[in-house]
């Protein structure tokens, strides 16, 4: 899976011309879906604010941008009935195979996963629980984050409850774009991996393009290199609450999660060094 070199911004635009010969991978593709479970399969970051604004609420639950199943093997964990919806195959995939697991079958016996767009999907039935976690509402813009809305408000029920998390980004209508590089290392079943983060932010146009350069090291030799990008549309809670509230929801709850997210070279970043993430509550 591929996406435009337009998506590619930063210091990365000659990184990726040096590197992705093969053109430039989706961070929802194949191999970035298993680096981001890898990153992510231990975050615990909402879980327990989300327990607890859900609880005793009836469900089923469904998940909007589930990914590799961070918050939804929790919602089935609560008892809940789980649609766990991502547009990402490679996502779900991964999922599907977390599901399978003979120590999993309880919780796969409640659990659903559909591939579709949060801005089109179009299911069945009602749910008294909507879920979009880890800021996966930055992945749309306002007219798609519009069209999202609208979709969530025909399939909850009328007591039910959106919940977003979203990290409180500083919009602003003027300040000059600004770049954090960092490096990490990490490996998985076959060799370490040397991966370089270009993460590039104009705070006026609310972009943020991400990118990735990931090369596979054995015994000190580079022997593959992947280069991915994903362009999102960062939003502030502020923001976002007026979003939902045009699109006809009201929002009833503000949770501040325990959790801060830092930033290499946060010292040298207009961001602050800690961003805390923020759960919003809403309903019909």
């Amino acid at each position: 899976m591929s996406v435009s070199a337009d998506e590619v911004m930063g210091s990365a635009t000659q990184v990726a011309s040096l590197f992705a010969a093969n053109g430039v991978q989706s961070l929802y593709g194949p191999f970035a879906a298993k680096l981001y479970h890898m990153l992510t399969k231990h975050d615990t970051v909402a879980v327990d604010e989300l327990k607890a604004a859900v609880a005793g609420r009836p469900g089923p639950a469904l998940e909007l941008g589930c990914g590799t199943g961070r918050l939804t093997f929790p919602l089935l964990e609560w008892g809940y009935a789980t649609t766990a919806l991502d547009l990402s195959p490679d996502m779900l995939k991964i999922l599907q195979d977390r599901l399978a697991e003979p120590s999993a079958a309880e919780l796969a016996s409640r659990a659903e996963t559909v591939v579709g767009d949060m801005t089109s999907f179009s299911l069945d039935r009602k749910f008294g629980i909507v879920v979009i976690g880890g800021s996966a509402i930055w992945s749309l813009d306002e007219e798609q984050r519009a069209s999202a809305f609208a979709r969530i408000k025909e399939h909850l029920t009328p007591d039910g409850r959106l919940y977003i998390t979203v990290v409180n980004f500083p919009q602003s209508t003027e300040g000059e774009p600004f770049e954090n590089i960092f490096v990490f290392t990490t490996e998985d079943d076959t060799s370490p991996l040397l991966c370089t983060v270009f993460n590039y932010v104009d705070p006026v146009e609310s972009i943020r393009s991400v990118n990735i350069l990931c090369q596979r090291v054995t015994n000190g030799i580079v022997t593959d290199t992947v280069f991915g990008s994903q362009l999102t549309h960062p939003v502030a809670p502020a923001v976002l609450e007026k979003e939902i509230e045009r699109a006809g929801l009201t929002v009833v709850g503000r949770h501040t999660i325990d959790a801060e997210v830092s930033l290499p070279n946060a010292e040298a970043s207009p961001l602050r060094a800690q961003l805390r993430p923020t759960l919003l509550e809403a309903s019909l």
